[in-house]
């Protein structure tokens, strides 16, 4: 804690800025080593023990709660939102209720008991040490009951025998951290990072070499009052004593310097060769950079540049998975494949990673969404941008897909913030006045103008345009036009977002569904005349006319009609196999949804929304609504809802509102 105090009626505490990643975006890249896993944990474990001792139980420890700073990679423990001050038999949440991430809850935890203790942390921080070890969770289910189920039962797959590079002492360490019983547990966190230090050791050095010391583990903490509530933060340090070098990080998983009981650890594999970041961000802003390709379906002038460099760099780095996403986009705008393959390429990569150019995930995003896939396509740009823009064609994408959407994925507020975003690349890359640049700031103030205004805010709309016209004078293409429109009371409001192009579809599916059209133009009763005859079209296809029948859906439940849309879904989903996970999720989602705001089948709604959560490829947005969906038909069955709620918080989805307003 370096400073804190109050403002009027508004309190604050200033902290460290800590500039690494989550410990949970770090184990995507696979487990850490035994013994860097074993000394982080035991840092950690330090770190809860001092507040366990001030009388806070943190009850909420994960992997996304621990920032790794940099350089060094010392851990942070942090977001103590679920604490609670034992000593003045106080919560920032209810005590009794079940409260944390169900996959890190101590079984008293998931029961809810009142008379938790120190253990339950102890439980936890056992549960991240064997994903850290593992990679992996030590119990998995499709669905929060099975999982409460596995957690109450006990007994999980030592971590040395997920990974055998774990030391077995490692392992039983990890094992007795996450005992059922908590009597069986280590008794504190402090009798914890003990056995973590003592198991580490020997694994610092090869057994040749000496013993390197542990740093000296200073841990710092700060309390303080945030808001009327408060909140706490705890922060782990090391003393600024000179430091031996970070362990570097392991692609895959790597053999420990000794042989454990006769286990061989297993040889590491190759690493993926990757093409050139440098050469795949030049690729990607060349497609972002044609409006031909981007506008015009069926242009070849990219195709011509890019995909000649796409079919070598196939050859040469045959393992890369990111050029299977661009090798489909590329056959998309030829007619050589469906935007379909695209998204599940997509989801693949997102899997499997690594992470696409951000340039390139605006293009992709927008196709994404015009077939359908809209919190996918949104989270696909939320995900790149979330760790702030750094090239225009992304925010574009951004403010599209968060303004384009259908409701409840439409937030013209964010929009709006995304649009002042992109502004600021701009600024920051020298662009701000440059129209030939692509994206041209005049094009980003106009469709910031065009949310205003369809948000009723006519004074901002009019500021923005001021802007463009101060930068630009008669050189800022269609704000100019825009400016004179509002001010003589041209253009309603409900005709805003006409002005808007911003989800583009290239395969006569994804036209189908998303053709080019002005939205006020789009009145139901023309939109289901249109959707029915595309319907006919696809009657041949069941993926693709069960796509139509979603939009249709849509259709009817903005224009008041949702037992016409229940009726469209259902016959969707009767088209449906296990076989077509994407669309099967899609509409099995949007199906619990409609039933659950007709009151109707409460307990199909809750089996829709588990069968869609047993898909591993889900965006966390999608996962979230899945997640949401089932809380509703919960409490709608009577039963407590939080269990789901806390499921669906812990995949920090980047729209809230509909998570906030059920649970107000």
């Amino acid at each position: 804690m370096l400073s804190a105090g109050r403002v009027g009626r508004h309190r604050y505490c200033v902290m460290e800025f800590c500039s690494g990643e989550t410990l949970r975006e770090r184990l995507r890249d696979g487990p850490l080593q035994p013994s860097t896993a074993a000394t982080l944990v035991a840092k950690l474990a330090r770190a809860v023990d001092y507040a366990h001792g001030e009388g806070v139980l943190h009850r909420d420890i994960k992997p996304a709660n621990v920032l790794l700073q940099v350089p060094g990679e010392e851990p942070r423990l942090t977001d103590f939102g679920l604490a609670r001050d034992r000593s003045l038999r106080r919560s920032l949440t209810r005590t009794g209720d079940v409260l944390g991430t169900p996959a890190f809850m101590a079984p008293e935890q998931i029961l809810g008991d009142r008379d938790v203790d120190v253990r339950v942390d102890v439980y936890a921080l056992g549960v991240v040490l064997y994903q850290c070890l593992t990679g992996e969770l030590p119990y998995q289910a499709s669905t929060i009951p099975e999982l409460v189920q596995e957690v109450l039962r006990g007994g999980a797959v030592p971590a040395v025998e997920r990974n055998p590079a774990v030391p077995r002492e490692l392992s039983a360490v990890c094992q007795r951290a996450m005992a059922a019983e908590r009597d069986a547990r280590y008794a504190s966190a402090g009798a914890l990072a003990e056995a973590l230090e003592a198991a580490a050791s020997p694994l610092a050095a090869p057994p040749d070499s000496p013993r390197r010391q542990l740093p000296v583990l200073l841990a710092a903490l700060g309390v303080a009052s945030v808001a009327v509530a408060g909140a706490i933060a705890l922060w782990v340090d090391r003393a600024r004593a000179p430091s031996e070098p970070s362990e570097p990080r392991p692609a895959q998983l790597e053999p420990t310097p000794q042989l454990r009981d006769g286990l061989v650890p297993p040889p590491r594999e190759p690493e993926l060769r990757l093409v050139p970041a440098a050469e795949l961000r030049a690729l990607s802003e060349q497609l972002a950079n044609d409006y031909r390709l981007v506008k015009a379906p069926g242009s070849r002038s990219g195709v011509r540049t890019v995909g000649p460099r796409v079919a070598e760099l196939l050859v040469d780095y045959p393992d890369d998975p990111r050029l299977a996403v661009y090798r489909i986009y590329l056959q998309i705008v030829q007619r050589g494949a469906t935007t379909l393959e695209l998204c599940r390429a997509l989801r693949a990569l997102e899997r499997r990673g690594p992470a696409l150019p951000e340039a390139f995930v605006g293009v992709v995003a927008r196709q994404v969404g015009a077939l359908g896939f809209q919190r996918m396509a949104r989270d696909l740009v939320e995900e790149s941008a979330a760790d702030g823009l750094d090239y225009a064609w992304t925010g574009l994408g951004l403010m599209h897909l968060r303004a384009l959407t259908q409701p409840p994925v439409r937030d013209l507020e964010a929009a709006s913030a995304a649009a002042h975003t992109t502004l600021r690349v701009l600024e920051r890359g020298g662009h701000l006045q440059d129209p030939a640049f692509h994206p041209p700031a005049w094009d980003v103030y106009g469709n910031l103008a065009v949310y205003r205004h369809a948000l009723g805010d006519l004074e901002g709309a009019l500021s923005a345009l001021r802007e463009a016209q101060a930068l630009f004078g008669d050189r800022g293409g269609y704000t100019d036009r825009l400016l004179q429109q509002l001010s003589a009371g041209r253009l309603p409001r409900e005709r805003a977002l006409d002005l808007v192009r911003g989800l583009f579809a290239h395969d006569p599916l994804g036209l189908a569904i998303h053709p080019a059209r002005k939205i006020s133009e789009s009145t139901p009763e023309l939109e289901v005349q249109r959707l029915q005859a595309e319907l006919a079209a696809f009657a041949e296809d069941p993926v693709g006319a069960a796509l139509i029948e979603a939009a249709l859906a849509r259709v009817y439940s903005r224009s008041a009609q949702p037992r016409r849309a229940l009726e469209v879904l259902e016959a969707a989903y009767a088209r449906l196999t296990p076989a077509d996970p994407d669309v099967r999720s899609l509409v099995a989602r949007r199906l619990a949804r409609v039933l659950l705001d007709l009151n109707l089948g409460a307990a199909r709604a809750a089996e829709l929304a588990r069968e869609t959560l047993a898909y591993p490829l889900l965006t966390r947005g999608e996962a979230a609504d899945a997640w949401l969906q089932l809380a509703r038909a919960e409490r709608a069955l009577g039963r407590s809802p939080e269990a789901a709620l806390e499921a669906a918080r812990a995949l920090d989805p980047f729209d809230t509102r509909e998570l906030d307003a059920f649970v107000r």
